[in-house]
């Protein structure tokens, strides 16, 4: 009840009727009109009715009454003169016929006739007619036929005369009346005429003004706001309806289709900016797709990283880190890769403490961190690579701008890191399964197989380039004697030191293997025999320096050949290194010999 009232206080404050109101303004007045015409025509016909219509009718009933007294009297007139003229009482018959006739008519007119100058022309007429009949017609029936029989005649002549002129005179007096009351009447019903016409005219007017009020006020604000709705339908939502003048509904409504309309445009303008973020997004995703496909045939732990760096930047990244838990410790990542350094990787070795940075946080805490701000400028995010509930390391993805990385675009790392994670672990598996498949457990050293994949290429290169290539193959001495009397234990451990002490003496080109048992094999690229000679020296030098103070003395002897000086192809190249190793252990072992040639032990 207080909002009803509330909305009327304002309609009468803002002066606007509503649409019902104008509807019972219409009808109100389209009421009083109808109402109008039907006072004016009742009251007419009720007029004429209650007074014309009974005074015209009244006059001519008392116009019959008078024209049956006339006919009466004149019957007796005519009688009475047959009757004198033949004596014959035949024509009194009509006389006598008459009397009552012209009594009934008298006394009928008498009633009917008001007051009035009628009234004064019945009493002339009635003096008229009485005289008539008291001095000619009683008299008349008894006269006998006689000589003064003309004068009579002419005397009754004369009183009949004067009764027809003040008959005719009431006659005409009572035409007159009728002819003036129906003058009256259709004076009436012609005033009746010219005012329902002048009514009409009004309601004419009044439904023209009515239909300009209603079209103003309503139909005009109806027809706007259904063109505002239709375009609205139509997807044009830059409209503005504007009702200045109308009932409050048709008001209210245009302010509402503009509320309406500008909700709309907002709401276009967030489904817009969502599909932009939505095709984005699905755009992120298809380049994290194209990166899981991508890794996921791939064994290639440096062209996973490279993948996976080159998708996070096309996510928006700018630069790109990838750390990976260091393969000794468990509580240090390691910089494996930087978009920054170009596809060769990074040239130093950075190392990262878990828990210290976002990328140590996240590796931690196994979700992602930032994005903070860093030293350099700019922001950091940091995404863990986790596989199988286990961290792997970390992504590191940096931005100049502090506001470039978004909760969507995180999620889009997350899941790139997951993929990224799973082909980082499979790509370290299978180094680490290519490593062992390729590496003497004991000493770390290549194996035979490696030596058998590496050595047939080193030896087609030197022939194809026809560069020198040596080759030295060492056999530790008395090594059985040495596991016989120390275990084989101990035999471990020389034959793990003397691998240490030749890998420390050799070269970055020179490629070590441990061929079987005690022999070991070494590749020289590039190294003619007086060099690989010299360098064969230094390492019989280190074996025999191997040993600690207080562990047996261990020695080694060496057989190098060179090609194409002592061999053409790969079969022979060994065989002459094995027949210089023969020579050694025949010259009493630690010692180096050449092929065509020996380096004493003590040189």
């Amino acid at each position: 009840m207080d909002a009803k009232a509330d909305r009327r206080g304002e309609r009468r404050r803002s002066g606007r009727r509503t649409v019902g109101g104008e509807v019972r303004l219409l009808l109100r007045t389209v009421i009083a009109v109808a109402l109008l015409l039907l006072v004016v025509n009742v009251a007419t016909r009720a007029y004429l009715l209650a007074h014309i219509a009974p005074r015209i009718q009244q006059l001519r009933d008392a116009a019959d009454d008078l024209d049956r007294l006339h006919a009466g009297l004149v019957d007796e007139e005519t009688g009475e003169r047959g009757f004198l003229a033949t004596g014959s009482t035949v024509f009194l018959a009509p006389y006598e016929t008459a009397l009552p006739v012209v009594a009934t008519a008298s006394r009928e007119l008498a009633d009917r006739l008001p007051s009035g100058h009628l009234t004064r022309d019945l009493v002339t007429m009635e003096q008229a007619h009485q005289r008539w009949t008291d001095e000619w017609a009683q008299r008349a029936a008894h006269v006998q036929p006689q000589r003064s029989l003309d004068a009579f005649l002419l005397q009754g002549k004369s009183l009949f005369d004067t009764y027809r002129q003040a008959e005719l005179k009431l006659h005409g007096d009572i035409e007159r009346d009728i002819t003036s009351a129906t003058n009256v009447e259709d004076d009436w019903l012609l005033g009746s005429g010219i005012a329902q016409a002048c009514i009409t005219v009004v309601v004419v007017a009044l439904a023209l003004l009515a239909r300009r009020r209603i079209a103003r006020r309503v139909t005009d604000p109806v027809a706007a706001l259904a063109t505002a709705v239709d375009r609205i339908s139509q997807g044009n939502l830059d409209v503005q309806v504007t009702v200045p003048e109308g009932p409050e509904e048709l008001v209210a409504l245009g302010r509402d289709i503009d509320a309406m309309a500008r909700a709309l445009r907002e709401q276009m303008t967030i489904a817009e900016q969502r599909e932009r973020d939505a095709t984005r997004h699905g755009e992120r995703l298809a380049t994290v797709l194209g990166a899981a496909r991508e890794v996921a045939g791939s064994l290639s732990l440096r062209y996973v990283m490279s993948s996976v760096a080159a998708a996070a930047a096309g996510l928006g990244c700018e630069r790109v880190r990838v750390w990976l838990l260091d393969e000794e410790t468990d509580h240090v990542l390691s910089l494996s890769f930087d978009t920054a350094a170009g596809p060769t990787g990074p040239e130093q070795v950075t190392s990262m403490r878990i828990g210290a940075g976002v990328v140590g946080r996240a590796a931690r805490y196994g979700h992602p961190v930032g994005p903070e701000p860093v030293a350099s400028g700019g922001t950091a995010v940091g995404v863990p690579l986790i596989v199988g509930g286990r961290v792997v390391g970390a992504l590191e993805c940096l931005h100049s701008d502090a506001d470039a990385i978004s909760a969507s675009e995180l999620e889009v790392l997350e899941a790139l890191a997951g993929h990224a994670a799973a082909a980082i672990s499979a790509a370290q598996l299978h180094e680490i399964t290519v490593e062992h498949s390729v590496t003497d457990a004991l000493t770390r050293l290549p194996n035979r197989r490696a030596f058998q994949n590496e050595f047939d290429e080193e030896v087609h290169r030197a022939l194809r380039y026809r560069r020198p290539l040596s080759f030295i193959t060492v056999d530790l001495d008395y090594f059985k004697q040495l596991n016989d009397r120390y275990g084989h234990a101990y035999g471990d451990i020389a034959l793990q030191r003397a691998g240490d002490a030749l890998r420390s003496e050799l070269r970055e080109s020179d490629r070590i293997y441990r061929l079987g048992g005690e022999e070991i094999g070494i590749v020289c690229p590039e190294t003619s025999v007086e060099q690989a000679a010299y360098l064969a020296e230094r390492l019989r030098a280190a074996v025999e320096a191997s040993a600690g103070p207080d562990s047996p003395r261990v020695t080694a002897s060496f057989g190098v050949a060179e090609l194409p000086s002592h061999a053409g192809d790969a079969r022979s190249l060994l065989g002459a290194a094995d027949r210089a190793l023969y020579g050694a252990k025949a010259q009493g072992r630690n010692c180096v010999v050449v092929e065509q040639g020996t380096v004493p032990a003590h040189q």
